[in-house]
Order: structure tokens, then C-alpha cells, then sequence
């Protein structure tokens, strides 16, 4: 992999707060399930000394890649939700998804014309709009927030984008929340720069029955372009490290 990868995740933003029991999304360990029908991931693996998953592109163009498409096949990672202690997260449980991500780039561009999202929904459907058709609710990010080449950055919620400055030329941190209450959600997030302060956010409450209360429901990372007309080189390529944790609120 390229040397222009981060070297240690830790030196990013984010410093401030101490992630307890959280996991680290690590794409290759074996227990996510992969979809890409198009074709757009060259490859992927998990850096262990950095802490961030590495994804190669291929040369590609085709609308159909962007995440919000009503017919989408942006690739995505999915595996079945669960609290620390292993038990299944649910859909009628009262819960709270919290997301730390810090996004980088290793090809010029590439940043402007992607984004990535990690959330939970109540399938893994291709061939729709994850964030409607399958209720994905969670946060992400991507930069270029309004489909262009602009350097801006954004922070994504249900699919409703926050513009806020970027930390910095080439890196986007956030710290965010899903919180699930039976049949309604709030989601928030906020962006950090190089010093770990606000440096922008949005929060998003939605309600009308979100999800079958016996459904279990999924972990989805969703990666595509955030627009249409975008194009990608074979070498292109960017990592992302996400750390999460599902707090089961009772009573």
C-alpha cells in the first residue's frame, strides 16, 4: 500500500475522549459480508500498525455508485448488530450507536468524489437507496459535500449533509451518535479539527416506526460516490478508521 497512508491513527483528532470498549471496524477480519456488483473496489485490507481499512479502486464511471441513487450498488460491508456482551441488537430496543471516524486520502482527488457511511438498518439490500428503502439510520462523512470539487467537507446524517470547513487539506475527523428510542431516532454529529474542537455539526430527529421490534438488526458500512458523473482510476485510493460501540439503554 501506498506510504502516503496515515502511520498512526492515534495522531489524529479526537484526542480528547477516552473510547472505553468501543470497537475498530477492521473490514478483513472474516466477519463482514461484502457486496460490490459493479466492481469498484480493487481491494481492501485492514492496516494493523495504523488502525485504518485501505480501499483500491478500479477504473470505473457509473452512476449507479452513489449511495443515495434509488437504485443504488455502492459496495458495502454488513454484518448482524450486537451489544458487547454478544446478545443481538434488536429492533424495539432502546440504543445508542456511537461513531468515531477519521477519513484520509492517498490520490489527489479521490476525497472530493466519495463518501462513507456507518450505520445500522434492517437490511442489506442492493438495488435501492440503503438510507430509505432499507432504514439505515447513522452518520459519515465525505468531501465535496455538494457533489463538487470544491475543498469542502461534509457530515452526513440520514442522508441530510452539514457543510463545515475541513480540519485541513486532507483529513476529516468525526465524533458521532445514532440514538435508536423504539419508534424514533435522533442522530448527531459533529466534526473535529487538528486541536480535537467542533469544528462544525448537524443532528437529525426522525420518528413513525423505524424498525420491526424482533428484527436483529445490521451493521452497514456504505462506500460510493457522493454524486453522479463521478469517475475513479484503477490506484485510486482512500482509508477510514471508524471505531463504534451500541449501548443498550434499559429502563
Amino acid at each position: 500500500m501506498s506510504s502516503s497512508y496515515p502511520a498512526k491513527s492515534d495522531s489524529y483528532p479526537i484526542p480528547r475522549y477516552k473510547m472505553e470498549n468501543f470497537k475498530r471496524m477492521n473490514l478483513s477480519d472474516g466477519s463482514w459480508t461484502f457486496s460490490d456488483p459493479l466492481g469498484m473496489i480493487n481491494s481492501y485490507a485492514f492496516n494493523v500498525t495504523s488502525g485504518f481499512n485501505e480501499i483500491r479502486l478500479n477504473t470505473i464511471s457509473n452512476d449507479l455508485l452513489q449511495i443515495t441513487n434509488t437504485a443504488s450498488q455502492a459496495p458495502r460491508w454488513s454484518k448482524l448488530a450486537t451489544y458487547e456482551d454478544g446478545s443481538p441488537v434488536l429492533g424495539g430496543d432502546n440504543f445508542i450507536l456511537t461513531i468515531t471516524a477519521i477519513l484520509k486520502g492517498s490520490t489527489a482527488g479521490v476525497l472530493r468524489r466519495v463518501q462513507h457511511m456507518l450505520g445500522v438498518a434492517e437490511a442489506v439490500t442492493q438495488g435501492v437507496n440503503p438510507l430509505t428503502a432499507n432504514k439505515w439510520s447513522g452518520v459519515g462523512q465525505q468531501w465535496g459535500y455538494a457533489n463538487s470539487d470544491a475543498d469542502s467537507s461534509g457530515l452526513i446524517i440520514q442522508g441530510t449533509i452539514a457543510a463545515f470547513p475541513p480540519a485541513s487539506a486532507n483529513d476529516v475527523s468525526i465524533l458521532g451518535t445514532a440514538s435508536i428510542f423504539g419508534k424514533s431516532a435522533v442522530n448527531s454529529v459533529v466534526g473535529l479539527d487538528a486541536a480535537g474542537d467542533n469544528n462544525g455539526s448537524n443532528a437529525l430527529a426522525f420518528s413513525g416506526g423505524l424498525y420491526s421490534a424482533s428484527n436483529q438488526l445490521y451493521l452497514i458500512y456504505l462506500f460510493g460516490a457522493n454524486g453522479t458523473g463521478r469517475t475513479f482510476a484503477a490506484g485510486d485510493g482512500t482509508a477510514v478508521s471508524y471505531k463504534y460501540k451500541f449501548t443498550k439503554i434499559i429502563g
